[in-house]
């Protein structure tokens, strides 16, 4: 169902730097999808946005969610 939305959207690129989360998303990813990997979180938004640039479509980003840890004066 996912896919098929993203299909609609003309969403087949994604652009990520997957993590355990993304697993049932990566599972059975679609033969006409294409996933680009980077392996910092900047890169990937740095990625989808020029190719939102170049393409003058949307991009579709995909990152884990990571708990953000405060410094021992912010506690």
């Amino acid at each position: 169902m996912t896919y098929d939305l993203l299909r609609t959207l003309r969403l087949t690129t994604v652009f990520g730097n997957p993590g355990s989360t993304e697993q049932p998303f990566l599972q059975d990813f679609p033969a006409d999808f294409r996933y680009v990997l980077a392996l910092q979180e900047a890169s990937v938004i740095a990625m989808a946005d020029a190719f939102a640039q170049v393409t003058r479509r949307p991009a579709l980003v995909n990152l884990t969610p990571r708990p953000v840890r405060a410094t021992p004066w912010e506690t």
